[in-house]
């Protein structure tokens, strides 16, 4: 977890900021699945802005399912504006998940880059809504343990998978 913080630092931490916006967002669709998110969202100039989501879930509906992820994505914007219309974003993921499944437990790590593309509703001085979808490269590496006997390792995978990289309906608060 303290790698995640300190590569989220890093990230904020290198671009310079001169007087731009600055965004406080959440993914509505995220929210509705019970995996509570939030970004922050860095105006680097007219066209170009870094955005960095934190997102994890705990026991969701009942089942022993946990998650966490950071995911930094830089965007261009074609309407010369932060915010307001259309843009290109390519991205990074990296989840850390731990989750029983019919009685078998699987724990492991995912990460993955992505393309999105989408487009902003921008609402007075300080709203706007974000609707973007995506198409990425995920890898996962993960540990099968049975329910059962939960030191008991069954078998280690890994794989890579071409997934939606990028779903949401983003309401995003402007700071200025």
């Amino acid at each position: 977890m303290k790698r995640y913080i300190v590569i989220i630092l890093l990230l904020i931490s290198g671009s310079v900021v001169h007087a731009q916006m600055l965004g406080l967002k959440t993914n509505l669709l995220k929210d509705a699945a019970c995996t509570p998110n939030i970004a922050l969202d860095v105006a680097l100039g007219g066209h170009i802005s870094l955005s960095t989501e934190l997102f994890g879930s705990y026991n969701i509906y009942g089942t022993k399912f946990k998650t966490f992820g950071v995911a930094p994505e830089v965007r261009y914007w074609y309407e010369g504006r932060c915010y307001k219309g259309f843009f290109l974003g390519i991205g990074a993921k990296a989840i850390h998940y731990d989750y029983t499944w019919k009685k078998e437990r699987r724990r492991g790590d995912a990460g993955g880059v992505g393309v999105t593309f989408g487009y902003d509703f921008f609402f007075r001085d300080h709203f706007a809504i974000d609707v973007h979808a995506g198409l990425g490269a995920m890898a996962h590496w993960q540990s099968h343990y049975s329910e059962d006997n939960p030191r008991n390792l069954s078998y280690r995978e890994r794989g890579l998978s071409i997934v939606p990289y990028q779903l949401g309906v983003s309401f995003i608060y402007i700071i200025k």
